[in-house]
């Protein structure tokens, strides 16, 4: 009995307190404790079609960002999953925020379901603003978003990033209350200039449908643009010695 419990069985017997006769179920306990959390996953539940037993603020981002959702929404509904699915827009709704720690901007982008998407975007969001607060290094600064040719390759995962990133930090911007706090720039044949405002789906469209996607990337002209910018603000009386021009 003064022999350590080595694994997994060894874990969990750390984490309570047993008497040395105890030792001998240790392992009946640990199957009946490890069937029950098994009992809340998300993936568990809706194998068993237990969808309306599914909590919406604790699935996995990876999980509803793949596959939960869409599955809520698809045209192929139980009662179950029409249940599931009044519960995740009632949590949405209600100011309810759904897990992002592993989910990455792109990735929110390529959502199927829009209202899914801006609920884990905001607390995306929300996060990088209170690292840029919390930083004592942080300055603002104009996301400068390459969207030539050359992003597409990949099945366009380049540009998909270079999109994502853009927006979320020109909305950090934004939220900073910065200058040229929620806009971001160009640089291709046809630099442009982009007040990111609307939904977040919109937000995409205003530079997916851009004229300078896939096309030569003119660096100096979107120098040009920012230049134009810095005057207009620059005659406005806005201080803008603090900014700095990152590439994306």
């Amino acid at each position: 009995l003064s022999k350590p419990v080595n694994g997994f069985i060894g874990k969990w017997e750390s984490t309570v307190c047993l008497v040395p006769k105890e030792r001998y179920g240790i392992r009946k306990r640990y199957r009946q404790a490890r069937q029950k959390a098994m009992g809340s996953v998300v993936e568990v539940l809706a194998s068993k079609n237990n969808w309306h037993a599914i909590s919406p603020g604790k699935v996995p981002s990876k999980c509803m960002n793949k596959w939960y959702a869409a599955a809520l929404f698809n045209a192929n509904q139980t009662n179950n999953k029409q249940k599931a699915k009044e519960l995740l827009l009632q949590h949405i709704r209600g100011g309810g925020k759904l897990n992002t720690g592993a989910v990455d901007p792109h990735e929110i982008l390529k959502g199927k379901i829009p209202v899914v998407n801006e609920a884990q975007w905001d607390p995306l969001v929300e996060k990088y603003v209170n690292l840029a607060r919390s930083s004592k290094t942080f300055r603002p600064f104009v996301p400068c978003l390459d969207v030539s040719g050359s992003m597409e390759w990949d099945g366009g995962l380049p540009l998909e990033v270079c999109i994502a990133f853009g927006i979320l930090l020109s909305e950090v911007n934004e939220k900073m209350g910065f200058a040229i706090g929620g806009r971001a720039i160009t640089f291709s044949e046809k630099p442009q200039w982009f007040e990111l405002k609307g939904t977040l789906s919109r937000r995409i469209e205003q530079i997916r449908n851009s004229d300078g996607v896939g096309t030569s990337t003119q660096f100096h002209l979107a120098w040009e643009r920012i230049l134009d910018a810095v005057r207009t603000l620059s005659e406005q009386g806005v201080n803008l010695d603090a900014y700095e021009l990152p590439g994306l």
